[in-house]
């Protein structure tokens, strides 16, 4: 993530004066000084967003034929659709001086931010806050963008959701019919949420595997499948998992249950989903 500032240099009239602090061309861009993004658009998540803005009706002292001074300074912040800090705050200051000939040309800041693979979908909001030191002044403006996705979802306790069997980990869509034959891979995905975070929005987790039969007698178990644990600035909320196991080629055929058992290691929370496929 960076931030910057730039000059663009304006022929206009020569100002001695204060005039209102003046937020200009607050825009989102999905390329790097390129053209405002268009309405409706919507980043993916991942994706890096820039954003730039102008500033003027600043205050500069000086001689009115003389170099003047000025002294600027911004903060950019991004919260999500929920007001969560989605990037650490930016901030930035300018305090130069200009001649006569530039006394009126417009600082220009810029921000970008990778939005992190784990935000949710929803409508985002970039806020930008410019202080005129010399003037004592302080605007604020606020420019919105889309991300695609999966809305937040805020629960109370650990749970699975999202269930879905797969032909291979490559897919994208799930199995409208989960049935599998002697010999294949079944692969499944499934989010984790409502767990525990501790200091730096850090989360462990940890999940097993149980194939049972329809009487319930365990055909195969595997009690730490796969961990997962992270930390990070913004919280990730959602947690993705996945697992396969090979159908042995003397299995019988008949409808089986796939159990995940997941444990926070933070909160102390364990839950299970139950998921039912065939042998066919």
């Amino acid at each position: 993530m960076r931030i910057l500032l730039a000059a663009a240099m304006l022929p206009l009239a020569l100002r001695a004066g204060t005039e209102a602090l003046v937020i200009e061309n607050a825009w989102v861009q999905v390329q790097d000084d390129g053209a405002r993004a268009a309405a409706g658009y919507r980043f993916q998540p991942g994706d890096t967003v820039y954003f730039s803005f102008q500033v003027s009706g600043y205050k500069t002292e000086g001689g009115e034929f003389q170099e003047r001074k000025l002294s600027l300074s911004w903060e950019v912040t991004v919260a999500d659709p929920q007001g969560l800090p989605l990037v650490e705050p930016a901030a930035d200051t300018v305090k130069t001086t200009v001649s006569p000939e530039d006394r009126l040309w417009k600082p220009i800041g810029r921000r970008s931010f990778a939005i992190p693979a784990y935000a949710p979908g929803g409508q985002y909001k970039i806020r930008v806050v410019v202080r005129d030191e010399l003037a004592h002044q302080e605007m604020t403006r606020e420019a919105e963008f889309q991300v695609a996705g999966r809305p937040a979802k805020t629960v109370d306790r650990l749970e699975v959701d999202n269930f879905r069997f797969l032909r291979s980990s490559e897919d994208k869509e799930a199995l409208e019919v989960p049935a599998y034959s002697p010999g294949d891979m079944v692969w499944a995905r499934f989010d984790m949420s409502g767990y525990k975070m501790d200091t730096g929005n850090r989360y462990s987790l940890e999940y097993g595997v149980r194939v049972l039969r329809g009487d319930g007698t365990v055909v195969y178990q595997q009690g730490q499948a796969a961990a997962a644990e992270n930390a990070s600035f913004y919280p990730q909320r959602v947690t993705p998992g996945l697992l396969s196991l090979r159908i042995p080629k003397d299995q019988a055929k008949a409808g089986y249950t796939l159990v995940v058992t997941v444990e926070d290691k933070v909160g102390g929370q364990k839950c299970e989903a139950r998921e039912k496929f065939t042998v066919e």
